[in-house]
């Protein structure tokens, strides 16, 4: 499938009020500096002085060893509140904007970029989490607090950085807003099943800088190539979904970044 043929097809879609849905991973934020969690340089590979991300990223490591994890979140906390949006992240606020209700943006992401770049919070899904937030360990509410009330990324993490770190309410402790390897999605902190509603209805998948090795992506892009659903990944290198469109009539790869990529599909929608 063309190019043109893509846009043509996208243009109609949104003259029909179909339903666009833009699945983003890590690749999304990488021209904003923040490395991807597999890449070589990823948190999957660098991860603390005694153990590996796999192990620091659970909630029986948490239980276990609070502080250190801890410490590992708000280094990456820290790198966080140094980035800033790229051209593929106000590309998707653009998005929304132009396809106004047909949006749905589910995010992967955790470094909370694409509220900073603008998109709206009524049609956002981070389904594993947001550090730019944190909430009771011990679950005495659902409410998500800013980290920033608690923790200033410019400053250095010292013992009274954690003595800062619990629950306004219960005063227990407190835990980064993410999914862990060790734990379920749910919808009351990550939007499970307003997320299967929305993969059921979705009429155009963009999947943007995802390498698809997820559960719940995976489950999204496999509900689009059950429903016919046209499908455009965005990724300057081969993914496991990439591989599936190749042999997929209804899909496109577009071999590039989303920072250069997606504006360029926005602008043509336009014409």
């Amino acid at each position: 499938m063309s190019q043109p043929d893509v846009i043509a097809l996208l243009k109609k879609a949104k003259e029909n009020n179909n339903h666009f849905t833009f699945l983003v991973g890590a690749g999304l934020s990488a021209e904003s500096g923040i490395p991807t969690f597999r890449g070589e340089d990823g948190y999957w590979v660098i991860g603390s002085k005694n153990y590996h991300p796999q192990e620091m990223a659970t909630r029986q490591m948490f239980t276990k060893h609070p502080k250190e994890v801890w410490e590992w979140y708000l280094s990456r906390i820290k790198a966080y509140g140094k980035s800033i949006p790229n051209e593929g992240h106000y590309a998707l606020v653009e998005f929304e904007k132009h396809l106004q209700g047909q949006f749905s943006l589910v995010s992967q992401n955790v470094d909370g970029l694409n509220l900073k770049a603008g998109n709206s919070i009524d049609h956002f899904y981070p389904i594993h989490g947001d550090l730019t937030f944190i909430r009771c360990f011990n679950e005495c509410s659902d409410e998500l607090y800013k980290i920033r009330d608690f923790f200033n990324p410019e400053e250095e993490i010292t013992k009274e950085t954690f003595d800062r770190l619990v629950c306004p309410k219960c005063k227990g402790i407190t835990r980064p807003h993410v999914l862990w390897f060790d734990e379920a999605y749910d919808e009351k902190f990550y939007r499970l099943n307003s997320v299967l509603e929305i993969a059921e209805k979705t009429d155009v998948l963009f999947t943007i800088g995802t390498t698809g090795t997820t559960s719940l992506p995976h489950h999204i892009f496999q509900t689009a190539l059950q429903n016919r659903t046209l499908i455009i990944d965005i990724n300057p290198d081969d993914t496991i979904f990439s591989q599936v469109l190749y042999e997929y009539d209804n899909g496109f790869v577009i071999r590039e970044k989303s920072g250069s990529a997606l504006p360029k599909i926005l602008k043509r929608m336009k014409i």
